[in-house]
């Protein structure tokens, strides 16, 4: 389930087994498997378990209704997409520096002093090394940090999701 939600397995297990809450077996008419019917088949286990997610994703998709879930899931994107693209990132401002570098320092002053760049040049460099350090900054715990906090927030909906199911 947790690969079929993209979720820690961690936080999925504690949400599933806490007691005070009909998910643990049963959402929107889905009835979810024990650990051991899970064991014993893990591919039936993981259509059930797409099936759920399906549903879920579906009762949550209004931005309104369920705005901290779109806001957890837009802020685990950001960082998804941000850490997959730090290798391209890094690599673009290697060259960038490069280019810098060659553009402003003239051949034939080769060895040069940092003293003998311009400005212009020493800002440019800034910037570039301040970027690479935010860049950096990105670690996968970062991006496990707001995976969770976003599976948190989508596994709490059934609680509430279920009582509107229940009730009426």
């Amino acid at each position: 389930m947790c690969r079929v939600l993209g979720v820690h397995f961690s936080g999925f297990y504690a949400w599933l087994n806490a007691p005070e809450s009909p998910r643990t077996t049963h959402i929107q008419n889905i009835d979810l498997p024990r650990s051991e019917e899970e064991l014993n088949d893990p591919e039936t286990a993981d259509e059930v378990y797409a099936s759920a997610n399906d549903w879920l994703l579906q009762a949550t998709r209004d931005r309104e209704s369920a705005k901290l879930i779109f806001e957890e899931n837009m802020n685990y994107g950001f960082r998804r997409n941000f850490w997959a693209l730090r290798p391209m990132a890094l690599l673009v401002d290697l060259v960038l520096a490069a280019v810098v570098i060659v553009l402003t320092v003239p051949l034939q002053s080769f060895p040069f002093s940092i003293i003998e760049l311009n400005t212009a040049t020493l800002v440019a460099l800034a910037v570039i090394v301040v970027h690479i350090l935010v860049v950096l900054g990105a670690t996968k715990k970062w991006v496990l940090a707001a995976a969770e906090a976003y599976a948190r927030q989508l596994l709490s909906a059934c609680d509430v999701l279920n009582d509107k199911s229940i009730k009426g």
